[in-house]
């Protein structure tokens, strides 16, 4: 089996499994949606796989709702939306750095990866 789908399927199947729950009731105040969001880009921007209640809370020390999930999840997307855009992605492959788990389960990943095993192979080449 090739390398990259390898890697790529080992990597669809843990976000599917890190991403199977509901969402609770969006958080209530306006300070809390832009800490959440924030913390959601961030963790996007940086590759890192969706967090779960339980890591937000033990990262973060809030608990249940107050987790603010719906505000992280459209932080994240915002997130993604940055992140995982072809010229990113080859700068990314380029510089010597991993395919970012948060680009891994999009629609576009296929063409995403293949951006970025070009330019990494360029990079190791040199």
């Amino acid at each position: 089996m090739d390398t990259g789908k390898k890697f790529l399927g080992i990597m669809l199947s843990a976000l599917f499994l890190s991403a199977c729950h509901s969402l609770p009731p969006e958080s209530s105040g306006d300070d809390d949606k832009s800490v959440w969001f924030n913390i959601g880009r961030e963790d996007a921007m940086h590759g890192y796989f969706i967090r779960d209640d339980a890591v937000l809370t033990e990262w973060y020390g809030i608990s249940g709702s107050d987790t603010g999930r719906n505000d992280y999840i459209h932080g994240y997307i915002a997130g993604q939306n940055i992140l995982c855009r072809p010229a990113e992605i080859r700068k990314r492959g380029a510089s010597g750095e991993n395919f970012p788990e948060s680009c891994s389960a999009r629609e576009d990943t296929e063409q995403l990866y293949q951006e970025w095993l070009h330019a990494a192979d360029q990079h190791h080449k040199n």
